[in-house]
């Protein structure tokens, strides 16, 4: 009974299996299979053993070009050699050029260095790029857009009658990292006080506002602007201050009217107590033509004397005015 028991046991313990067998049609794919039979081996650095392959990658030479200047004919064009600013090239330039310092007799025979490889005409500028034909050929081409110069201007004094404003800016050549230069957005305005349409309280007003920079010899108004990075700006803002003083000078406050003749600047004709006594006294004579030339004479005449200073031509120059004045 217990073997029949047993032999119960291992049968109802055996699980039943299953297998199942594939197959492909495609010959392609079973050749893969066939191929792929074998596993990969894993190849650890350090541990597995790769056989090194002889085979060396040559890298192929190349043969340098000769230097530019042994090739270059004699009329060649320059400005296409070397047509904008660069550095030296010792292989283009033709002619030889020497440049550096020897300390002894014995380094390089004596002989200073010539242009192959020398490092000292590469730190230095050149000028290569502005020789004459460069010059020709950038003024043929800024030709198109330039106008032709009035025929009535003619003379100086035309053009500083028709311009009277003049603007004086710099440029610098020069060789490094940018092409600007800080020393060029210095910008100076010239404008005579006489050209500018201005009454006697507006000049003095003026010449109050902008202080040193007007001259009493030359009756000239110097603006320089260089406040502002670029000379553009510093040309807009020299003509920004030249009309906010010309705006101002005409303004009149209400406090101005209280100045007298002691508190004015200088001496003015038109304000003055002379002018009341020469008005009054010329009310009881008889008009002249040139009366007006007369009284116009003596006015320059006294004001040069407060204005300039007392001096032997003044006082000669008054009393010539005060007797054509009187006895004309």
């Amino acid at each position: 009974m217990s073997r029949l028991l047993q032999k119960i046991i291992k049968v109802t313990n055996v699980t039943p299996t299953k297998s199942i067998r594939t197959c492909s049609t495609n010959l392609s794919h079973q050749k893969s299979l066939n191929a792929e039979e074998e596993f990969r081996v894993l190849e650890i650095p350090g541990w597995t053993k790769v056989e090194e392959s002889t085979k060396r990658y040559v890298r192929r030479k190349r043969i340098a070009p000769p230097p530019r200047a042994d090739s270059l004919p004699m009329d060649s064009d320059w400005t296409d050699v070397w047509p904008t600013a660069s550095s030296f090239k010792w292989s283009v330039v033709p002619f030889p050029i020497r440049q550096g310092y020897i300390r002894k007799m014995c380094e390089n025979e004596g002989i200073v260095p010539g242009k192959y490889g020398n490092a000292e005409l590469m730190k230095i500028p050149n000028f290569l790029h502005l020789t004459p034909a460069h010059i020709r050929k950038h003024c043929a081409a800024l030709k198109a857009f330039c106008t032709p110069w009035p025929n009535e201007l003619d003379t100086d004094e035309k053009c500083q009658v028709n311009f009277p404003i003049k603007i004086t800016t710099r440029d610098y050549c020069k060789d490094g990292h940018s092409i600007r230069d800080e020393r060029s957005r210095l910008v100076t305005m010239t404008v005579a006080l006489s050209d500018l349409d201005l009454d006697e309280h507006a000049k003095d007003k003026i010449k109050r506002l902008v202080g040193n920079r007007y001259n009493e010899v030359t009756d000239v108004i110097t603006i320089e602007t260089d406040q502002c990075p670029t000379k553009k700006q510093n040309f807009d803002y020299a003509f920004y201050l030249l009309s906010a003083c010309y705006s101002e000078a005409w303004k009149t406050e209400q406090w101005e009217s209280d100045i007298t003749e002691e508190d004015q600047a200088g001496f003015r004709w038109s304000s003055s107590e002379s002018k009341l006594a020469v008005d009054k006294a010329l009310s009881g004579m008889k008009n002249s033509d040139n009366q007006e030339n007369i009284v116009k004479n003596y006015a320059d005449a006294v004001s040069d004397i407060f204005n300039i200073g007392e001096s032997e031509e003044n006082y000669d120059r008054m009393e010539d005015a005060a007797t054509k004045l009187l006895f004309r």
